[in-house]
């Protein structure tokens, strides 16, 4: 909800009921790993956006005037190989990073467990730790401190974790708490919505709004038929 967001209006922040159903699925798949399976067919199809057109260009103009630029990028659950999913996301929205640090594009940053922090062709994928922990972490095994450093987060509590840590360092920072995602108006049809939710966890599928409105209708007026060939 920085760079990229869900591009179907059931994650909308627009007065809508139904933004948190991954979170949720997450949750309950703590007990229930069925949920969890739910999750990971959710990022393996779902399509994003931009949060707003001109990010593409502006991290153009920054590296052109000598800026490195990275991503940073935190997952609710351990997917296997979400890195070069989420890398591709990027490229079709035409998002292009600095790839290395340290002319190193594949870092891992911190390994505990088998979910560990990775640095990888220009995304610090955080793992299981906070966003300002994955940060500084990194400058830590790269030996990496620069001297200035812009910062665009959406969460207010991640704002302040990351200006807390930043100020034992010897740089310039400005940490941006970047809302635009919020701002854009849209709301979900709650059948839709619905119908879109049964569909990932029963059938093991998901459907953009498009898709599932079709399919919607189509079910509907295959139900009416059969209702209308039944003998009275």
């Amino acid at each position: 909800n920085t760079l990229m967001m869900p591009k179907s209006l059931m994650f909308s922040f627009d007065r809508n009921p139904y933004r948190m159903f991954i979170n949720n699925l997450v949750s309950v798949g703590e007990k229930s790993p069925m949920f969890h399976q739910a999750v990971a067919v959710w990022y393996g199809q779902r399509k994003v956006k931009l949060v707003e057109d001109e990010w593409p260009d502006l991290i153009k103009r920054m590296q052109a005037k000598g800026a490195k630029v990275y991503g940073i990028c935190k997952m609710p659950i351990n997917l296997t190989n979400i890195e070069n999913k989420r890398l591709q996301e990027l490229k079709e929205l035409g998002v292009t990073f600095t790839t290395s640090v340290n002319e190193s594009e594949d870092i891992t940053v911190k390994k505990e467990r088998p979910w560990f922090s990775r640095f990888y062709k220009g995304v610090l994928f955080t793992g299981p730790y906070s966003k300002m922990h994955a940060i500084m972490e990194l400058f830590r095994v790269t030996n990496h401190i620069p001297k200035k450093l812009l910062v665009f987060l959406n969460m207010n509590y991640e704002v302040k974790e990351v200006n807390t840590a930043l100020r034992v360092f010897n740089m310039e920072y400005f940490i941006v708490e970047y809302l635009a995602a919020r701002q854009i108006v849209g709301r979900p049809n709650k059948e839709v919505a619905k119908f879109q939710q049964k569909q990932l966890i029963e059938a093991g599928v998901w459907l953009e709004d498009d898709a599932a409105e079709n399919l919607l209708k189509q079910s509907k007026q295959q139900q009416n038929q059969n209702a209308a060939e039944v003998p009275k």
